[in-house]
């Protein structure tokens, strides 16, 4: 995701060209395991195969259904962690700089 960074000074982009975009990247995700040779796999690689490609497909159904919408006062949503961000305690000038941007 092009939004990740060491610094984080924004909140990512969630507009819906993003979204295409990163459903785009898990779609290709699921293409690239559904290619691999499950039979020859060891018994470890199977099975986090079998964890990691449900977390896939939840991703991507997360932005094929909106989920991104989801408002402010929803069960979970995006936003849903903004409410806590006024916990976390501003060190330095930079963290302020970071946190009103």
């Amino acid at each position: 995701d092009k939004d990740g960074a060491a610094r984080i000074s924004r909140l990512p982009s969630v507009d819906a060209a993003t979204q295409r975009e990163r459903l785009r990247v898990w779609d290709d995700v699921l293409r690239q395991l559904d290619t691999l040779p499950v039979a020859e796999l060891s018994a470890s690689e199977r099975i986090n195969l079998a964890i990691y490609r449900p977390q896939i497909v939840d991703l991507a159904a997360d932005v094929r259904f909106g989920a991104y919408e989801a408002p402010f006062n929803a069960d979970s949503s995006f936003w849903s962690e903004l409410g806590f961000m006024t916990r976390k305690p501003l060190r330095s000038v930079e963290a302020a700089e970071d946190y009103i941007a």
